[in-house]
C-alpha cells in the first residue's frame, strides 16, 4: 500500500517536475503610466537568473482579465496588447485568454541577465455606470518564482483616494504586512514584500470617480449581437405559424356517454389516434355482433394462436347498413357462406382488410383532419432551434474550456431537453423534470462561464429566453385542423366519460339500454380502457352478450379476456392471410360514400 501511495505521489508530481522553469526572475520593476483613455503604457525591467541554458523568456499577458473587487463581485474584460517593444528579437503567440511574448535570450547556466520589455495595455471602455476603475495584473502567468517585485503607477491626476486602492494576491486582498506603498501627487510607488510562486497572480485595482476615463475604446464587437438573429427569426416564424394554424384552434372536450355522430369503433379509432389500425377495424365485428348481424361461437378446432380457444363466425342476417368499412369486413368473412372459421378468414378476407382501411385512412380525410404542411414547418422550426442553440453555445464553451470540442455535446443536451418538452409523448411531470435537467443544467453551465461579461451574458440570456418562448409556442402548434380538433374534442370527451364513469351512472344507462355495457366494448378496446371497464362491470354484469356462444362458466374477467383475444387473434389471422397471398386484387369502391364529412360553415 505504501509503495502504491508513493507511486501515486510521484505520478502527480511528475508534471510539475517536467515543466519546471529554466529561469528565475530575481527582480521585477514595473512602471505603469495610465492614460485618460484607459490605456496603460507599461515598462517591465527584469533581472533573470538562468538555471539551465535558455534561449527563450516567456512573458504571457492576459487578454481575458477577471476583475476582482473587495466586495467579492467580479467581471471579465477583454484588454488588448499593443506596441510591444524590446531590444531582443521576439515573437508573439496567441493562446487562449493570453498572448505569449517569446523573447530571445542568450542565457547560460548559472548566469544572470537584464531584460526590458515595453507594451501598451488597452483596458477598453469602462462599462460601470457608477464609477470607473483601473485593474492590472502586475505579475501573472509566470512559470517561475518571482521575487523582489516593485511597481510605480502614474495616474492622469490626483482625483483618487488611498482607500480605493486595493492589491490582490490570487484574488485575496494582500495583507498590509506584505505590501508597502506610498502616494505622492498622482504617483503610487510600492513594493511587495513576498516571493511570488509559479502561476500566482499579483494585481492592483484602483476605484476612480465616474467619468475619470475619457475616450476609451469599446472592445466589444457589436457584430456579436448577430448571435441573436437566428433565435429572433425562429420566434417570428413560430408566432407566424401560431397565427396561421393555432389561433382559435383549440381542442375542447365535449363529454358524452355515447359515440359522437354515431361513429363506429373504426372511425373513432381513426379520429382518436390520427391513423387507422387493423385492430380497430376488427373491433367493428363486435359492433356488428351487438347490432345482431353475427354471433361468435367458441370452439377448439385445432386452429390456435396461443392457448385460447378459437371461434366460428355465424351469420345471423345480411348486412343492410351503409357503412363501407363494415360492409367490406362483414362480406369478407361471410363470402358465400353462413358460417366462417378462422381458417376461412385467413384465406378469403385477404386484401379486404386493406380495402376497408383505405376507405377512411385516405388523403381526403387527412386533409380535413390534419394541417397539410404543419409537420414540414415544425421540422424547419426544430432545425432553426438546433442551429440557434449551437450558435448560442459557441461563446460560453470557448470561454469556459478554451476550445470548441464540447459545443456539440452541450448543444445536443439542450436540444434533447427541448425535444422532451415538444416532441416526446409522455406525462407532464417527467417531461418537466427532464427538461429542467437538460435545458436548465446546460444553460446554468453556459451562464456561469459568462459571469462578469455583461454583454455576452445578456446576449446568451436573451437568446435562451427567445428559445424557451419559441419552444412554448411551438408546443401549441396543432397538427389538426379546426374541424379535426373539434372532432378530437368530441372523441376525447367520449373517452373521458367512459374512463371516469361511476357504477351508478352505468346502472342508469343500462336502464335505458340493457346492452349498453356490451355496446361500449369495441370502443373500450379502441381506447385501451379494458381494465377500467372490467372494474366497472364487476357485480353489475351477470351474463355473456346474446351473440357470444360459449360453454365456459361466466365471469366478467373471462368475458373481457375473450373480447381482447377475439380482436387480437382475428386481426393476426387477417394480417397473416394478407401477406400470404401471392397477388393482390384491387377493389373499387364508390367515392360518394364518405365516412367523415367536414362541417360546412
Amino acid at each position: 500500500m505504501k509503495k502504491l501511495l508513493v507511486f501515486c505521489l510521484m505520478f502527480l508530481a511528475f508534471p510539475a517536475i517536467s515543466y519546471a522553469s529554466d529561469i528565475e526572475v530575481t527582480s521585477l520593476e514595473t512602471t505603469i503610466n495610465v492614460g485618460r483613455n484607459r490605456v496603460a503604457s507599461i515598462t517591465e525591467k527584469y533581472e533573470l537568473y538562468f538555471i539551465e541554458n535558455t534561449k527563450t523568456f516567456n512573458r504571457s499577458i492576459d487578454t481575458s482579465l477577471k476583475i476582482v473587487r473587495p466586495e467579492s463581485s467580479a467581471s471579465i474584460i477583454k484588454p488588448e496588447l499593443l506596441d510591444v517593444t524590446t531590444k531582443n528579437d521576439f515573437t508573439i503567440k496567441n493562446s487562449d485568454k493570453i498572448k505569449e511574448i517569446l523573447v530571445n535570450v542568450k542565457g547560460k547556466k548559472d548566469t544572470t541577465d537584464k531584460l526590458s520589455l515595453k507594451y501598451k495595455y488597452d483596458l477598453g471602455k469602462d462599462n460601470s455606470s457608477s464609477y470607473d476603475e483601473f485593474y492590472y495584473n502586475i505579475v501573472s502567468n509566470f512559470d517561475s518564482v518571482v521575487s523582489d517585485v516593485s511597481f510605480e503607477i502614474e495616474l492622469p491626476d490626483t482625483n483618487f483616494k488611498q482607500k480605493d486602492i486595493t492589491f490582490f494576491l490570487n484574488g485575496e486582498q494582500v495583507n498590509e504586512d506584505f505590501i508597502l506603498y506610498d502616494i505622492e501627487d498622482n504617483i503610487i510607488t510600492g513594493y511587495l514584500n513576498k516571493i511570488i510562486n509559479e502561476e500566482d497572480v499579483f494585481s492592483v485595482r484602483i476605484k476612480l470617480p465616474n467619468g475619470y476615463f475619457v475616450g476609451a475604446k469599446e472592445h466589444f464587437n457589436n457584430l456579436t449581437y448577430l448571435i441573436l438573429l437566428l433565435p429572433i427569426v425562429t420566434i417570428i416564424l413560430v408566432i407566424y405559424f401560431w397565427f396561421k394554424y393555432a389561433k382559435g384552434n383549440k381542442m375542447k372536450k365535449e363529454l358524452s356517454f355515447y359515440p359522437p355522430n354515431n361513429f363506429d369503433p373504426a372511425e373513432i379509432g381513426y379520429l382518436y389516434k390520427g391513423k387507422m389500425e387493423e385492430a380497430d377495424i376488427v373491433s367493428d365485428l363486435i359492433y356488428l355482433a351487438n347490432q345482431g348481424y353475427l354471433k361468435v361461437e367458441e370452439n377448439d378446432d385445432g386452429y390456435k394462436l396461443g392457448k385460447e380457444n378459437t371461434f366460428n363466425f355465424i351469420k345471423v342476417k345480411k348486412y343492410k347498413g351503409r357503412n363501407a368499412i363494415q360492409k367490406f369486413i362483414f362480406n369478407g368473412i361471410f363470402k358465400d357462406r353462413e358460417t366462417s372459421t378462422l381458417s376461412d378468414v385467413e384465406f378469403t378476407v385477404k386484401n379486404k382488410l386493406m380495402d376497408a382501411k383505405s376507405i377512411i385512412d385516405n388523403s381526403d380525410n387527412k386533409e380535413k383532419l390534419f394541417n397539410k404542411d404543419i409537420n414540414k414547418y415544425k421540422k424547419i422550426l426544430l432545425l432553426l432551434m438546433a442551429l440557434s442553440i449551437i450558435i448560442l453555445t459557441i461563446k460560453p464553451v470557448k470561454e469556459f474550456t478554451g476550445s470548441y470540442l464540447l459545443v456539440p455535446v452541450l448543444s445536443g443536451t439542450m436540444l434533447f431537453g427541448i425535444l422532451v418538452l415538444t416532441v416526446i409523448d409522455t406525462s407532464l411531470l417527467p417531461r418537466i423534470i427532464l427538461s429542467l435537467i437538460f435545458i436548465g443544467g446546460t444553460a446554468a453551465l453556459n451562464i456561469y462561464s459568462l459571469m462578469g461579461q455583461e454583454k455576452l451574458f445578456m446576449i446568451y440570456v436573451i437568446g435562451v429566453i427567445c428559445l424557451m418562448f419559441a419552444t412554448f409556442v411551438y408546443s401549441k402548434l396543432p397538427l389538426r385542423t379546426k374541424y379535426g380538433n373539434k372532432k378530437l374534442g368530441e372523441v376525447e370527451g367520449f373517452r373521458t366519460s367512459l374512463a371516469t364513469m361511476s357504477p351508478n351512472k352505468l346502472k342508469e344507462l343500462m336502464e335505458e339500454n340493457p346492452n349498453y355495457y356490451y355496446d361500449m366494448i369495441p370502443y373500450i378496446l379502441v381506447f385501451d380502457l379494458s381494465e377500467n371497464w372490467l372494474s366497472l362491470g364487476k357485480g353489475v354484469i351477470k351474463e355473456v352478450p346474446n351473440w357470444h356462444i360459449t360453454g365456459e362458466k361466466f365471469t366478467i374477467q373471462k368475458e373481457m379476456k375473450f373480447f381482447k383475444n377475439f380482436v387480437f387473434v382475428t386481426t393476426q389471422v387477417m394480417i397473416k392471410g394478407l401477406y400470404n397471398q401471392k397477388e393482390s386484387q384491387q377493389v373499387e369502391f364508390k367515392k360518394d360514400v364518405p365516412t367523415l364529412k367536414a362541417e360546412e360553415n
